[in-house]
């Protein structure tokens, strides 16, 4: 006998509570048919009659449309017969999400033990006879506040809805990643509809990209009320998050020996990883339902190996001024625009081009505020770009870094929060939270001591041991310098969080998660090209240097030039590989995804110091000095395990 949780059950009882679909008069038109057949008490008792020969080891209540006024009431009563007799284990109950007041509704809910998710069914249909609803919700602004509210309580979604309405929906499913989706009925394809079919394979794909989305194999006859194995089974989809339910009672009406014969041939069906299921291994979002011990959420993050590709780029980052230093004979704004060119240009379309899906359809579905807004936060970020390459000129790869970073890190990762209003929910509400807050703080903690270290050196050195090391050292200029360039290197993380609606059309699009971020890339860096493009090409006006590009300098000194152009690219390729990195970390790290920006950072100081050791930067440092620099190493690092362990909790909590 096979064991199974039955992932959607409907329990009533007519006497207590209203429900208007199955009260008189009864009809045979509509998108249910007459449903007079079922319209009588089916409780606990009569569930376990029907599955007398099945083995059920667990059941999912799901909303059996009740009349709004009685939702509390539907789901007080599931609560005393799981009390009593230990099923439903789990109860997916009606919230109005469209409600102004949904967020009441939803706390109300949430309150009973054995809520897992809500459903609301949102089937809207050309065919008034096909609607379930007036108007089409999942296009509704109230509706889709009320689901975004669904996290606040850690809450899935069942998805009831046809297959035209499923790439309208899923941007705002692929928004909100720590809300799970089960997918309703197989999807409910309309075979009337000439196009039935080819919308419900194009809907499925399009939901199918998204990792926290589920489907459960049920409501064979929502497809074909006459249905039989035979004209279904093309239906039956391939994939590895799929969930079988008997939807009883409703499912009584049909032939039950249809029904027999159906779920004997399914492991035939199905593809092995569909076949997996029947063995145990139930999608998360689904088991989170299922098993009250279970956390909700099912997007497969990995918040360790979050942390190695920040450190990745962290060290990208402060490695791309390292073959600049082997240009000879080109002035800075040659050097700088031409690596420019290639990790502004060339490198970001070059990368998106290869991993993202259908590259040019996601840009050109994107909303304006989502593609311009990246775009000009690029722009913003690009003098903090400016700023940057003129502070290793004047402080050196370790202090100058130390500065710049330090501003960078507390202007990238707390304001994108406060900005959303979400600072409170992410890092003062929740233990994870405080964790990463107490990281960032540790973070901030490490950059004062390496700046402190950077002070006393160069207290200590004399102005020719400052050019040896520095070529154009100038504490003062670099400091002002590096402040601007701090505070405006932070608008990254802006145009990051504008851009959050491209990497859900990328997502949608096929794009595998640790690339969706890519195409933004390639809008920020645009952005940031505009503003080096045009300062360097004042410079070069004014320098009259462009003809070093051909190898002309005014000493007649002629530059290497396959060198240059060599290295310049090699720099340009470094600088933009720190943010390919960034993009796959932050995909790993869930909610707490700001924090990312302060990991960043902290690894680039860590890299940046010991280049600057390696090039010996300190090597007229005292011991004490050195001592120092070593001490805020040591925070940095001790402050990128801890903000890892508080993202590691988050993920645990809502996953």
């Amino acid at each position: 006998m096979i064991s199974f949780v039955d992932a959607h059950i409907h329990l009533w009882d007519l006497s207590h509570i209203r429900y208007p679909w199955l009260s008189p008069p009864f009809a045979d038109d509509g998108p249910n048919g007459s449903v007079e057949p079922i319209a009588r008490d089916f409780g606990i008792a009569e569930y376990r009659a029907a599955l007398a020969r099945w083995n059920v080891v667990g059941a999912v209540h799901v909303d059996a449309g009740a009349d709004p006024v009685h939702a509390l009431d539907e789901t007080r009563w599931l609560e005393g017969i799981a009390a009593e007799h230990g099923l439903p284990n789990a109860i997916v109950a009606y919230a109005p999400l469209d409600d102004p007041d949904v967020e009441t509704h939803l706390a109300a809910q949430a309150a009973f033990p054995h809520v897992r998710g809500i459903r609301q069914i949102v089937n809207w249909h050309a065919d008034p006879a096909r609607s379930y609803t007036a108007r089409d919700l999942t296009q509704d602004a109230q509706w889709q506040a009320g689901y975004a509210l669904l996290r606040t309580h850690a809450l899935s979604f069942d998805l009831q809805c046809y297959p035209a309405q499923m790439p309208g929906v899923a941007p705002l499913i692929a928004r909100h990643p720590d809300i799970p989706v089960i997918i309703n009925h197989l999807g409910m394809p309309v075979l009337t509809d000439p196009d039935g079919i080819t919308e419900w394979r194009e809907g499925l794909r399009v939901l199918a990209a998204l990792p926290h989305v589920a489907i459960k194999l049920s409501g064979l006859g929502f497809i074909a009320r006459d249905w039989t194995p035979e004209n279904v089974r093309p239906f039956l989809p391939r994939s590895d998050r799929p969930v079988r339910h008997r939807s009883l009672p409703v499912r009584q009406r049909r032939a039950h020996r249809h029904t027999v014969r159906a779920d004997r041939s399914l492991p035939r069906d199905l593809s092995r990883a569909g076949r997996r299921l029947r063995r145990g291994r139930t999608p998360r979002a689904v088991r989170r339902q299922c098993e009250p011990d279970l956390p909700a959420g099912s997007r497969p993050l990995n918040p360790l190996l979050g942390v190695l590709y920040h450190w990745l780029g962290g060290l990208a980052s402060a490695s791309f001024y390292v073959p600049y230093r082997g240009v000879k004979r080109w002035s800075w704004e040659i050097y700088w625009l031409t690596g420019g060119v290639v990790s502004w240009l060339v490198a970001p379309w070059f990368s998106a081009s290869l991993q993202t899906h259908d590259l040019l359809g996601v840009l050109g579905r994107a909303p304006s505020t989502a593609f311009w807004w990246p775009m000009v936060f690029g722009v913003l970020w690009g003098f903090g770009g400016l700023g940057y390459g003129l502070v290793m000129r004047y402080l050196g790869l370790s202090l100058g870094m130390a500065v710049v970073l330090g501003l960078c890190t507390v202007f990238g990762t707390l304001i994108p929060p406060a900005f959303t209003g979400e600072f409170h929910e992410k890092l003062i509400a929740t233990t994870s939270g405080n964790i990463v807050l107490a990281g960032i703080g540790l973070t901030l903690a490490g950059i004062v001591v390496v700046a402190i270290a950077g002070a006393m050196k160069d207290a200590l050195l004399t102005p020719e041991q400052k050019l040896a090391v520095v070529a154009e050292f100038d504490f003062r200029k670099g400091i002002v310098v590096a402040i601007g360039a701090g505070i405006m290197s932070a608008c990254f993380a802006f145009g990051l969080a504008a851009g959050e609606p491209i990497k859900a059309l990328s997502a949608i699009a096929g794009t595998g998660p640790l690339w969706t971020g890519l195409p933004v890339l390639c809008l920020i860096m645009a952005g940031g090209l505009v503003t080096n493009g045009v300062w360097c090409g004042w410079l070069i006006v004014k320098n009259r240097s462009a003809k070093q590009w051909l190898g002309r300098t005014t000493d007649g000194a002629r530059p290497p030039l396959l060198r240059n152009y060599a290295l310049s690219a090699l720099a340009g390729v470094t600088w933009y590989f720190q943010f390919f990195f960034y993009t796959m970390g932050e995909s790993q790290m869930g909610r707490l995804g700001f924090s990312s920006w302060t990991l960043h950072m902290a690894s680039i100081i860590i890299f940046g110091t010991l280049w600057g050791f390696a090039f010996r930067e300190w090597k007229d440092a005292g011991a004490r000095i050195k001592a120092v620099v070593w001490a805020g190493v040591a925070l940095l690092l001790i402050a990128t395990v801890v903000i890892g362990y508080g993202n590691s909790i988050a993920v645990e909590t809502v996953a």
